[in-house]
């Protein structure tokens, strides 16, 4: 099981295995995107109550570029 978390020079990614067993949360705001193991490790962000908050599909890549 697991959940990968790919950082580059422009941007990062995350996938989750297809069983989805580990725990993942994202929130997006216009400003940030950020990742967590659960929802209180996101809980202080700026802008947390405004963010898009959701759990990455199993087996499916995300990517974001800035």
């Amino acid at each position: 099981f697991f959940t990968f978390v790919v950082g580059t020079k422009n941007g990062f990614g995350v996938v989750r295995d297809p069983i989805a067993c580990k725990p993942a949360v994202m929130a997006e705001t216009d400003q940030y995107v950020a990742f967590g193991s659960e929802y209180r490790a996101l809980a202080k962000l700026p802008g947390i109550d405004n963010a898009r908050v959701w759990e990455p599909e199993p087996a499916t890549v995300y990517f974001w570029e800035h």
